[in-house]
């Protein structure tokens, strides 16, 4: 955790974005948030979808972020 919030602090400092990978939980996903990281990915978020399936989910993301 130490580690992981040293990085994130130096990501703030610099302007930069700083992207977790593998965030599988919620207590994951918590824990990140207060150590201040910008972004995440991971199977909590968005489980791996074969190829052929992707452009369909990217569009759907798209269009619901449209609507929104």
């Amino acid at each position: 955790a130490d580690l992981v919030a040293q990085i994130c602090d130096l990501g703030q400092r610099f302007d930069l974005r700083v992207v977790a990978v593998g965030v599988e939980t919620e207590d994951q996903l918590l824990q990140l948030a207060k150590l201040g990281c910008s972004d995440v990915q991971g199977y909590l978020l968005a489980p791996p979808v074969p190829l052929k399936d992707f452009h369909q989910v990217l569009g759907n993301k798209r269009q619901s972020a449209h609507n929104h």
